[in-house]
């Protein structure tokens, strides 16, 4: 080497840890949980066997928190590497942590090359002292200088694969947790999932991932402990187990298995005398973060009492402020009933996401209605609908073909029923036939005036020449999807919304995009009853069918007055109205807020005009749908009133 060559080798050691190359753009190492969070909404992951289960050095899979758009992945993954590092804190212990700030679609050798070079300086951040001799020093050396030169990426991967493996051996614990891993492209995804396995199968390395989109991997179902003294741990559904391998090699049926405590023990296989011979079949273990509905429930009690007093809820909170005006109606002895009902429903309309739960909660705040909650079920609050859009814009943003997947494959989903879904099969043979759309699919737009509001989302609809570029597998649909789909618990596995509202949200038009990706697809010829899918018959769409809804809902809500500029609500006979209910105990509150209906009712000021209003057929289009549509919720959404702005009384986000 020249002499400048050989000076930079010398660099002291600890400068050259702090000396770091420009990292990739989408990359972050740190994440700050906001000072609202409510910490015991995660208590259960740290009690959960599969999280303990995955801390142990013996065990080599990863654990991988699968949720929907909002149910607090990143949150978690903060919180978890707080933990970590609080729990393991020697000195040949070490915790790295990397959240994905942005789509990566492109430069993956790039992604995948800064991942682990942001992984090796955290795991070596609080070791700074070491000799200069040790090993990983010299091959970090050795990656720096073919970074320097230009070598090829492959090879520059290599080098700093090597360095980490060389770190990782003089470590006992290291922990690795990686945040939004669905945001990396199929392709990157693949070659860095490729280089975590390496990493962890050399190494004690044990790496947490959180995604929306499940990892799809076949993993045994149904596995329970076959050596079990008690009968309830015998009957215990095993989602961690040791399995013999000599069964599995011998052929033998079904396979001895093993529970963790058991395998401690020392117990053998029934069927070969073999206790050396167990392995994990797996290499990943999936931990569903927003399956667990009770603590989100619990956390509905807690914001309830934190915003307007003791409810008599039981929540854990020492500073429940004074009770409010519709905390005072709530907690009236005759409105018990209507208590019960606004905390359920919200608990079902949350369906376990955390950031629904709060939506629907700053519906009820915002409104002091109960109202608000047992509005219509297919006409939803503008938080709502705007949380869900600025999801559809992420998908917007995607390469043309995967936009056109994305977007097709929702529309399809949401044309069948929610709770049945459609199997992949047939959803696939639906997605194929759109290469052959005719040209109605795509019509020009015949009106100037804008049909969506440019505050709430930019129109990014298709061009013809951005048609369908066809799939090759169902980890492609799911994200391109953005986590918007998942799979039902049935045994087919059908495709289905991650939730009820988004289900709605798609059917229902709420979306321009969605109503055009919709009307691209062919399902005449799917015939999907003899698979058990259920077709969710549509609501009959149009400006006609937007007008009989509005009608129905104005029926519902008779008198719509103005208060202040902004709204006030009449009485429904179907729902609760601002005072907790007709003919409930009132504390001397006489105002009201609209509810969903009563915003659905609001609609009527929308100018109607043409063949639909005179009771003719029509054909409206894709834009007017969804207008149409979002003109139902406008009346709600309070961003759009800047004099409406309300201040929490207990917490402090918004």
């Amino acid at each position: 080497m020249n002499g400048p060559e050989d000076e930079e080798m010398r660099i002291p050691l600890k400068e050259l840890f702090e000396k770091r190359s420009e990292m990739h753009p989408a990359l972050s190492e740190w994440h700050e949980p906001g000072a609202d969070i409510w910490h015991p909404l995660w208590d259960w992951v740290f009690a959960n066997d599969i999280f303990r289960s995955w801390q142990r050095t013996d065990y080599t899979w990863t654990l991988r928190c699968i949720g929907g758009p909002g149910s607090g992945k990143t949150t978690l993954s903060a919180i978890v590497a707080q933990w970590l590092r609080g729990q393991y804190n020697g000195s040949k212990d070490a915790v790295a942590s990397v959240f994905v700030r942005e789509d990566v679609a492109t430069a993956g050798t790039a992604f995948v090359e800064d991942v682990l070079t942001s992984i090796f300086h955290q795991l070596c951040v609080s070791h700074t002292e070491g000799d200069e001799d040790e090993a990983y020093v010299a091959k970090y050396r050795l990656y720096l200088d073919a970074r320097k030169h230009g070598h090829r990426d492959i090879f520059r991967i290599k080098l700093m694969r090597d360095a980490l493996l060389s770190r990782l051996g003089m470590l006992d614990r290291a922990f690795l947790v990686i945040d939004d891993f669905d945001r990396c492209s199929p392709a990157v995804d693949l070659f860095l999932e490729n280089e975590l396995a390496v990493l962890a199968n050399g190494s004690r390395l044990k790496v947490l991932i959180t995604s929306r989109v499940s990892c799809l991997k076949d993993v045994p179902t149904e596995q329970y402990c076959d050596s079990c003294d008690n009968e309830e741990d015998a009957a215990k559904y095993l989602f961690v187990y040791w399995r013999c391998e000599s069964c599995r090699k011998k052929k033998v049926k079904p396979a001895h298995i093993l529970c963790q405590s058991c395998r401690d023990k020392g117990k053998i296989c029934v069927n070969c005398g073999n206790a050396a011979g167990f392995v994990q079949p797996f290499d990943h273990v999936e931990l569903e973060v927003d399956s667990a509905t009770q603590p989100v429930a619990q956390f509905i009690d807690w914001d309830l009492e934190m915003e307007h007093g003791d409810l008599g809820l039981g929540s854990k909170n020492p500073d429940k402020p004074p009770h409010s005006e519709f905390g005072r109606r709530l907690v009236d002895p005759r409105n018990h009933e209507a208590l019960t009902r606004l905390r359920d429903q919200v608990k079902s309309q949350a369906m376990g996401n955390i950031s629904l739960a709060r939506l629907r909660l700053d519906n009820v705040h915002q409104t002091q209605s109960v109202g608000a909650i047992s509005a219509r079920s297919d006409v939803l609050p503008a938080n709502i609908v705007g949380f869900f859009d600025v999801g559809i814009r992420r998908i917007e943003e995607q390469s043309p073909s995967q936009r056109s997947l994305g977007l097709k494959v929702i529309a399809a989903v949401a044309h069948y029923d929610f709770a049945l879904g459609i199997e992949y099969e047939n959803l696939q043979r639906i997605i194929h036939r759109s290469t052959k759309t005719s040209a109605r699919a795509h019509a020009k737009r015949t009106t100037s005036t804008p049909t969506v509001s440019t505050r709430l989302r930019r129109s990014t609809m298709l061009a013809p020449e951005m048609s369908h570029v066809p799939h090759r597998s169902l980890e492609e649909m799911l994200h391109a999807a953005r986590g918007f789909l998942t799979f039902g618990n049935m045994g087919h596995r059908p495709l289905m919304a991650f939730c009820q509202s988004f289900h709605t949200y798609a059917r229902e038009h709420y979306n321009e995009s969605l109503v055009w990706a919709h009307a691209q697809l062919d399902f005449r010829e799917e015939g999907l009853a003899e698979f058990g899918n259920k077709v969710m018959r549509r609501s009959r769409t149009g400006v006609a069918h937007f007008v009989e809804k509005r009608d129905q809902a104005a029926t519902q809500r008779p008198s719509l007055q103005e208060h202040k500029g902004r709204f006030d609500a009449g009485r429904s006979s179907n729902h609760f109205d601002g005072k907790v209910g007709d003919g409930m105990a009132d504390s001397g509150a006489s105002g009201g807020a609209v509810s969903d209906t009563a915003a659905a009712g609001s609609a009527s000021a929308l100018p109607i005009n043409g063949p639909a209003a005179r009771g003719e057929a029509s054909t409206p289009s894709p834009a007017s749908m969804a207008a149409a549509r979002r003109e139902m919720v406008k009346a709600t959404d309070f961003e759009g009133d800047q004099s409406f702005k309300l201040v929490r009384r207990g917490t402090s986000w918004v």
